[in-house]
């Protein structure tokens, strides 16, 4: 085998359990923080994807101007209920529609569901693990939107802008 040089034998009182001491220790802080930071993104992901829902449910409600207000809000209502549909990782929503003649108020509620905001929700007691978005469109015709286009124009030769 090894010419010249003297073959260690193993010996079991020479090897300490140090190692493995340590590593079980290290491997579960290790994925708690991973598991961790996943949620953060899962969450981070969530509340991108319901801002922009609000605001898209808000905008399709606010071009829907020569309905009526319960027509308008029935149909928000299941646009802003098929945008999150199946599409949130960690969190639960509720959806809540208001419309009136001038605005369409499209509102999510969502409460964080992982396992982390439950451990965390003991450590940390004044932070809620629940988000309210709430986003706002107002209603005009297309008449009503090239007016107001117009007063703008106007407003700025008047003013030299």
């Amino acid at each position: 085998m090894l010419e010249g040089k003297q073959q260690k034998k193993w010996e079991p009182k020479q090897l300490k359990g140090a190692f493995t001491i340590e590593a079980v220790y290290l491997i579960p802080m290790i994925l708690g923080i991973i598991v961790i930071i996943l949620f953060t993104f899962f969450y981070l992901y969530d509340s991108a994807l319901i801002e922009g829902a609000a605001y898209r449910a808000a905008l399709r409600g606010a071009r829907m101007y020569d309905k009526s207000s319960a027509e308008v809000q029935a149909e928000v209502q299941k646009i802003a209920d098929e945008l999150v549909t199946d599409s949130l990782i960690a969190c639960e929503v509720k959806s809540h529609v208001d419309v009136s003649m001038t605005k369409v108020t499209v509102t999510y509620e969502i409460e964080v569901d992982s396992p982390v905001s439950d451990f965390l929700s003991y450590v940390i007691t004044d932070y809620s693990f629940q988000r309210k978005v709430s986003k706002t469109s107002y209603r005009a015709s297309g008449v009503d939107l090239i007016q107001i286009y117009q007063a703008v124009e106007h407003t700025k030769q008047k003013f030299g802008e």
